[in-house]
């Protein structure tokens, strides 16, 4: 789950949950069946950023997004101009397209 870099809990988190602490634009989000959740492409970066999973398997979600409609080319241009210092999703969004 990602947080706002402000948010502070005072009981414990669940062992379930991992928090992300990052500042989401409006750009960045959606409202999903009453729930405010990251963008398809965002998400796609956030996990690129994790490590946790194959490289592939990321690229096939991307693939399938653009194929889906949930993605657009534009966004994927917009977001290599906004990520100019996360060089392993830049990388990544590079390799994808290709």
């Amino acid at each position: 789950m990602t947080v706002p870099n402000s948010f502070r809990r005072n009981s414990r988190i669940p062992k379930s949950l991992v928090l992300h602490y990052s500042e989401l634009s409006e750009y960045d989000t959606e409202i999903l069946h009453g729930v405010r959740v990251t963008r398809p492409l965002r998400t796609i970066l956030d996990l690129v950023g994790t490590g946790d999973l194959l490289i592939s398997t990321l690229r096939n979600a991307l693939r399938e997004g653009l194929q889906r409609g949930l993605i657009r080319t534009s966004e994927i241009s917009g977001a290599q101009h906004k990520l100019h210092d996360d060089k392993k999703a830049i990388q990544f969004l590079r390799n994808a397209a290709a």
